[in-house]
């Protein structure tokens, strides 16, 4: 996974746990995923980018090119 990748992922861990005290709860089946670049500034990730882990789920990424 990318540092990129990773530090996003911790991101939401954080938000999700703000969220918890808080009395809320991300939704991670509407929580949606897309690694955005120019043709410049990134390596073409395929059919799409890393996957992250929300909990104990798996937000799958798409690609937007």
């Amino acid at each position: 996974m990318t540092f990129a990748a990773t530090r996003l992922e911790h991101s939401l861990t954080d938000v999700s746990r703000w969220m918890s005290a808080n009395r809320l709860k991300l939704n991670s089946e509407k929580t949606e995923l897309v690694w955005v670049g120019s043709k410049y500034g990134h390596t073409p990730l395929g059919s799409g980018g890393p996957s992250l882990q929300l909990g104990t789920d798996t937000v799958i990424s798409g690609c937007a090119n």
